[in-house]
C-alpha cells in the first residue's frame, strides 16, 4: 500500500481568467500557487456544511465536511474509501457510486463478516459532533485480497443494469470462486 501521507498531483483545467487571478493573488499575498490552491480547497472543505451522521441532537445536526473527513481519515486507501462508504450510507454523500457498491456488498454479504472495526481508532468526533453509534465488523484482510474482484464486480453491476447478480455469483461467472457450495443462486 502506497504511503498516503505525502503530497499527491492535482491537475485541473481552468479557465484563464482564473489562472491569471491565481497569479495575481500568488504575487499580491507572496505565496507559490500550489499553496494558495491548497488554501483554497481547504477553506472550501470548511466551509462546506453536511449532515451530521454521528449525533441524533438538533443541536448538532450539521458539521464541515473537513472535519468530517479528518476524523474518518486514513493512511490504509482501502479502510478510509469504506469509511466514505459508510457515511454515505448514513446519508453524507461523499464518495463514488462504486465505492458506496463496495461499501454494501463488504458490511451485507457473510464472506466479509469479521474482527476488524472499520471505525476502531475513530472514536468520536468530539462531544459537540457525537461519535459513532454502531460497529461495523469486516474481515479487513479479506477485503484486501478481494479489492480488485469487488470494484470489477462494482463496474460490471453499473455497465450492465437492470442486470442483477451477487458479487458471489459474479466470481463464478468469472471464474474467481469455484467453491460452489457456498454460493446460493
Amino acid at each position: 500500500m502506497a504511503n498516503r501521507s505525502k503530497k499527491v498531483v492535482l491537475s485541473a483545467r481552468i479557465d484563464p481568467f482564473l489562472k491569471s487571478g491565481m497569479d495575481a493573488l500568488s504575487a499580491f499575498t507572496n505565496q507559490k500557487i500550489v499553496k494558495l490552491l491548497e488554501t483554497l480547497i481547504e477553506n472550501g472543505l470548511n466551509d462546506r456544511v453536511v449532515k451530521n451522521p454521528f449525533s441524533d441532537s438538533p443541536e448538532n445536526k450539521d458539521l464541515p465536511l473537513m472535519r468530517l473527513l479528518k476524523a474518518v481519515w486514513s493512511e490504509d486507501e482501502i479502510l478510509y474509501q469504506l469509511r466514505l462508504g459508510v457515511l454515505s450510507r448514513l446519508g453524507v454523500k461523499c464518495t463514488s457510486e462504486d465505492v458506496s457498491v463496495i461499501t454494501a456488498e463488504v458490511l451485507d454479504n457473510e464472506r466479509f463478516k469479521g474482527e476488524c472495526d472499520l471505525f476502531d481508532g475513530v472514536t468520536g468526533l468530539s462531544k459537540e459532533a457525537g461519535s459513532i453509534r454502531f460497529k461495523y465488523m469486516v474481515d479487513i484482510g479479506r477485503v484486501r485480497d478481494e479489492w480488485k474482484s469487488l470494484n470489477t464486480y462494482s463496474m460490471f453491476s453499473r455497465n450492465n443494469r437492470p442486470l442483477a447478480i451477487s458479487y458471489d455469483q459474479f466470481l463464478i461467472v468469472v471464474g474467481i470462486q469455484r467453491d460452489y457450495s457456498k454460493v446460493v443462486i
